[in-house]
């Protein structure tokens, strides 16, 4: 189904901030999204079939998975603004480590990892939840 691919692509993003490619993060990001929306629009249009997993969960409904869908577009639009944010602070830290480098000062440096830092545990504390697990 449509949203494997989904996953694919935000963990793809995912990936790409942390390797700073930031603006292919967020395109891979960004199509996440649009494959979510497209399962959205397919579950109530009844297009798409029920994942043959969940076929036969008592508890699935199509109602339940367009809630959890679009309860993930927010969640994946957040991590597109981390990413931008993450972009414009590398684009910093270059900026300075270059300034800075004849003096051998590097003041601004020290700053930036340690909010990256909080950043990435918060997240981590979030994926051991449930309902983040399998996005």
């Amino acid at each position: 189904g449509g949203r494997r691919i989904a996953e694919t692509h935000y963990q793809l993003g995912v990936a790409l901030g942390h390797f700073n490619k930031f603006d292919d993060a967020v395109k891979s990001l960004e199509e996440a999204i649009t494959c979510l929306k497209l399962r959205m629009e397919n579950l109530k249009n009844k297009s798409e079939s029920v994942d043959e997993a969940k076929a036969n969960d008592a508890f699935y409904s199509r109602e339940a998975e367009i809630t959890e869908l679009e309860a993930l577009i927010p969640e994946i639009e957040e991590k597109i603004q981390d990413t931008k944010d993450m972009k414009n602070q590398d684009a910093e830290n270059q900026k300075e480590e270059n300034g800075f480098k004849q003096n051998g000062e590097a003041s601004g440096s020290a700053k930036p990892v340690s909010t990256i830092g909080v950043k990435r545990k918060a997240e981590g504390a979030q994926t051991t939840s449930p309902k983040k697990a399998h996005v």
